[in-house]
């Protein structure tokens, strides 16, 4: 059985992605499919605290400092912290790093 990673809304995505966005989009989400189906557990997926990964406004620190911890132990941890810093995503935790951690790691003309 595959399982289906399903998208969570985010205001903060852009409209269209680019080829190559899209493409890493698509491998980050077949990566977290294989996770699932190996049994194992996706943390910003299965958390019941789930909304702390995309948290916004004045209580946002401390739900992005549970969502950074909860990442800790993610199977796809690696693969999500590449991805976000490759394609800089606005906002929410990716790969166990906050906006302004992804802000700090990705300086212009950095490579990453």
């Amino acid at each position: 059985m595959t399982a289906t990673v399903q998208h969570r809304p985010n205001a903060h995505a852009p409209a269209a992605l680019t080829k190559d966005h899209a493409a890493a989009h698509n491998k980050l989400t077949a990566r977290l499919a294989e996770v699932l189906d190996a049994g194992e557990s996706i943390p910003c997926l299965d958390s019941p605290h789930a909304a702390d990964w995309i948290a916004d406004g004045r209580d946002a620190q401390d739900a992005h400092d549970r969502a950074v911890a909860g990442c800790r132990p993610c199977p796809a941890l690696t693969d999500c912290a590449l991805y976000a810093l490759a394609y800089p995503e606005p906002a929410g935790v990716w790969g166990a790093m906050t906006p302004t951690d992804r802000q700090t790691a990705h300086r212009p003309g950095d490579t990453p």
